[in-house]
């Protein structure tokens, strides 16, 4: 099966700054392992004060659902830093 490309955006929930602040070295150490799905690009989304309001990641893996598997691990959800954080899948055409 051919990898695909996903699209990871997460939310931040009201009042998880103390929990993002807490658990961001695990959050890293955590998406930069090697598995069945391999980050490509990441970074903090920014509100318009440039505070922190989320995560953005891409990712490549064999499918929707081992996305969702390897993020039910992620310090991050499992701390619950996010309010809302959506899988899709995307298809890479300009920029590689």
């Amino acid at each position: 099966m051919e990898k695909q490309y996903f699209i990871v955006r997460g939310l931040d929930a009201p009042d998880s700054a103390e929990a993002r602040s807490r658990l961001v070295d695990a959050h890293r150490a955590y998406i930069r392992r090697e598995g069945p799905v391999t980050m490509v690009h990441g970074g903090p989304l920014l509100g318009g004060e440039g505070d922190t309001i989320g995560t953005c990641l891409i990712v490549i893996a064999d499918g929707k659902t081992d996305v969702e598997k390897w993020l039910s691990h992620c310090p991050f959800v499992a701390g619950g830093v996010f309010q809302n954080l959506t899988v899709e899948r995307w298809g890479w055409t300009f920029g590689r």
